[in-house]
C-alpha cells in the first residue's frame, strides 16, 4: 500500500535514478570540492591555493608567539595618577552610652506616655525602692525636661510633654482620679473658655470617658449640690439636648444661641 493511500491520477511515478543515470552536469565528479585528482588548470589552481593556506599556518603560529601575555603588557604600562581618589570608609557607628538612673526613668514615663498613660507617683513608689531621690534627680537633669506633671485631687502624675499636650494630660488626670463630677466640671469650664462652646451632655459618653447615663444622672445632680461647682449650669435646646455651661464664663442666653447654631450647622 502507498504511503498516502491510492495515488490519484495526474501524479507521476516515483522513479529511482542509479548514480550512472545521472546527468554529467549534476556529477560529483564536476564539484572540485570533491575532486581529489583535479586536472590542467585546476590542478595548479588547487596546487596554489593549498600552497598558500599552507604558507598562513607559520604565519600565525609565528604571530602568535610573539603576542605578550596580559600580566607583562598591563606591568610595561606607565604609571598614572588615578584621578579618583579611592572612597572614605565609613566610620562606626559610637556605642550609644548606657542612661543614668535618672534617664531610665525617664524613658519609663515617656514608654506609658506613648501609650497614652499617665504615671502616677504611687506607682513609681511602689516598684522603686529610691523613687523619690531619682525624681528629685529628674528635675535638675536638662535631659529629662520634657517630663512633667499634673497635680490631680489624689496624687501627681508625671508624663512627657513632647508626646501628650497639657489639656489631654488634664484629661486623663481628671479620669484617672475617677471623680466624675469634677471631671465634667473642668471640661465644661475649658470648653466655654477655649471655643468657646457650652458642652453637650452625651459629650461624656464618648472617648476618653465612657460614662454611663447612670453615672452622668449622678454626677449632674451632685454638682447642682455642691458649692464648688455652683457655676456649672443646665439647659435644654430646642431640639431636645442637655448642656452644660459655666456661668462664669458665659451667660444662658449666649449659651443657648450657640447650641442652636451648631444645631442647625449639623442639620444642614
Amino acid at each position: 500500500m502507498a504511503l498516502f493511500g491510492r495515488r490519484k491520477p495526474g501524479f507521476a511515478k516515483e522513479v529511482e535514478l542509479r548514480p550512472s543515470e545521472i546527468p554529467g552536469e549534476f556529477s560529483d565528479k564536476n564539484d572540485p570540492a570533491l575532486n581529489d585528482n583535479p586536472k590542467g588548470e585546476d590542478k595548479e589552481a588547487f596546487a596554489a591555493a593549498a600552497q598558500a593556506v599552507m604558507g598562513e599556518v607559520p604565519a600565525a603560529a609565528e604571530a602568535q608567539a610573539e603576542k605578550p601575555e596580559l600580566f607583562a603588557y598591563m606591568q610595561s604600562l606607565p604609571e598614572v595618577n588615578d584621578p579618583y581618589p579611592p572612597s572614605e570608609a565609613e566610620p562606626e557607628a559610637a556605642p550609644e552610652p548606657e542612661l543614668t538612673p535618672t534617664q531610665t526613668l525617664a524613658a519609663y514615663i515617656s514608654q506609658r506616655t506613648e501609650a497614652a498613660e499617665l504615671t502616677p507617683l504611687s506607682l513609681l513608689r511602689g516598684e522603686i525602692e529610691n523613687a523619690d531621690e531619682l525624681l528629685a534627680a529628674m528635675a535638675e537633669d536638662d535631659t529629662c525636661r520634657t517630663i512633667a506633671t499634673v497635680q490631680g485631687a489624689k496624687e501627681v502624675y508625671y508624663y512627657d510633654s513632647e508626646i501628650m499636650t497639657k489639656n489631654y494630660a488634664m484629661i486623663a488626670m481628671l479620669i484617672a482620679d475617677k471623680d466624675l463630677p469634677r471631671t465634667m466640671a473642668e471640661m465644661v469650664r475649658w470648653n466655654c473658655k477655649t471655643y468657646p462652646s457650652p458642652t453637650p451632655k452625651a459629650y461624656f459618653k464618648r472617648h476618653p470617658y465612657y460614662m454611663t447615663d447612670e453615672q452622668l444622672d449622678v454626677a449632674v445632680n451632685t454638682m447642682a449640690n455642691d458649692e464648688k461647682y455652683r457655676d456649672i449650669k443646665c439647659f435644654v435646646s430646642g431640639k431636645g439636648e442637655t448642656y452644660l455651661y459655666s456661668d462664669m464664663v458665659m451667660s444662658e442666653r449666649y449659651a443657648k444661641s450657640l447650641a442652636d447654631f451648631a444645631e442647625d450647622e449639623e442639620n444642614s
